[in-house]
């Protein structure tokens, strides 16, 4: 398994057989760089991005918590 560190993503095109999009990472100069390219496809995209918005929304809720319970 290779792991990317990426800040943001720099395209999303769809055809009708697969979802792709580029990610990038800030440079020392300021700029964007392309790190890696995602490739899924099309019929299970909407279940991989449902599945990172609710993994997403989950740590954002444990996160919450623990700082409520620190203050």
């Amino acid at each position: 398994m290779r792991h990317i560190y990426a800040d943001d993503v720099a395209d999303l095109q769809m055809n009708s057989t697969s979802l792709r999009f580029t990610l990038v990472q800030r440079n020392p100069e300021g700029g964007f760089s392309e790190v890696g390219r995602v490739i899924l496809p099309a019929i299970s995209a909407r279940e991989v991005f449902d599945a990172l918005d609710k993994g997403l929304t989950e740590i954002t809720e444990q996160v919450r918590a623990r700082h409520a319970k620190a203050e």
